[in-house]
């Protein structure tokens, strides 16, 4: 993952760079998580929109008798 490198803990000699690395941090990882999400969350709406596919193929490939139009 391109972000990984922002949540590599680095030991500063002042207070406030450890607060801002540390918030940089919880930002990279924060977003990190998001996007993780985001890429799980397309991926199942994904294979529900291939069932729906398959299904409609399966339905379309269905031979309709002419009986069963007439009803």
């Amino acid at each position: 993952m391109r972000n990984r490198d922002a949540i590599t803990i680095e030991k500063s000699a002042d207070a406030l760079d450890e607060v801002q690395h540390a918030a940089e941090r919880e930002l990279a990882i924060r977003n990190l998580d998001r996007e993780s999400n985001l890429l799980r969350t397309s991926g199942q709406r994904f294979a529900a929109l291939k069932m729906v596919l398959s299904a409609h193929a399966c339905i379309a490939k269905e031979e309709i008798s002419p009986k069963r139009i007439a009803r």
